[in-house]
């Protein structure tokens, strides 16, 4: 609290991290490191990128059930994630037990955002061909993406959707704690399915995670910057546009 014209006045409570920081920054930096590291051995007969794409060209070339799980994921898993937050949104508007904590949708908007925008100025630095470029006529590929593989950008933005649930939301029901879960599962199952359709190696998907690892503290920075000119007073009415916001910008990125 502070002290002006004799008045105390509450300020919105920032979002924090704490030591989750640093182990995100390391761990996204891992990921990447394990992604060039495999596009480097793509050369070779023994590359994992290599191996699970072809692992997966009968189960493309035979419609199973795992290759339509995976088209599901792929058009559905980030809207899905997002009418999480919106239904916690109007869940927390009413009871109280469901309230996520202030500014989270915020947080949410910025790391999809920067996560995303990062991912694709990445893709075009390191124009990585994609799989039916590289492997035409010898795998499936069920996908018409013409854009550069490395980070993918589905393993990005989803992941970018999923983690500010999974680090600041209170786990202290189960509801909430099997929420965090299935949100995860959504998030890394949008990543999966992209390597099950061949538009991606499992280097890009690995890059992607490490992308929206990386930049969530960044993302948190801006938010603060953001919250700290917000009166207590109008937090409320800025959590349902920043909620339609979200909806409206996963909306734009699915259809991209």
């Amino acid at each position: 609290m502070t002290e002006e014209t004799g008045e105390t006045v509450t300020a919105v409570p920032l979002l924090s991290l704490g030591r989750w920081t640093w182990i995100c920054v390391g761990l996204g930096a891992l990921l990447w490191a394990a992604g060039l590291l495999l596009w480097a051995q793509q050369s070779s007969g023994s590359s994992l990128d290599r191996a699970a794409l072809l692992f997966y060209d009968p189960l493309r070339r035979t419609h199973s059930t795992l290759v339509g799980a995976a088209r599901w994921l792929t058009s559905y898993g980030m809207p899905s994630i997002t009418l999480v937050y919106v239904a916690l949104l109007l869940l927390g508007s009413r009871f109280r037990g469901f309230a996520l904590p202030a500014g989270l949708y915020l947080l949410v908007i910025f790391s999809l955002a920067l996560s995303g925008i990062a991912g694709d100025l990445l893709q075009g630095v390191l124009a990585r061909p994609r799989p039916m470029v590289t492997y035409a006529g010898e795998v499936l590929v069920l996908s018409q993406a013409a854009t550069p593989a490395l980070p993918s950008g589905h393993a990005t933005k989803s992941l970018a959707l999923a983690l500010p649930l999974l680090f600041l939301a209170p786990g202290r029901s189960l509801f909430l704690r099997a929420v965090k879960v299935l949100a995860l599962i959504m998030a890394l199952g949008v990543g999966f399915s992209r390597v099950v359709l061949g538009a991606h190696y499992v280097s890009d998907v690995l890059a992607g995670m490490g992308t929206a690892l990386a930049g969530l503290p960044l993302a948190m920075f801006f938010a603060n910057l953001l919250l700290k000119r917000i009166s207590p007073e109008k937090l409320p009415r800025r959590q349902m546009i920043w909620g339609f916001l979200l909806v409206v910008l996963t909306c734009l990125f699915v259809l991209m």
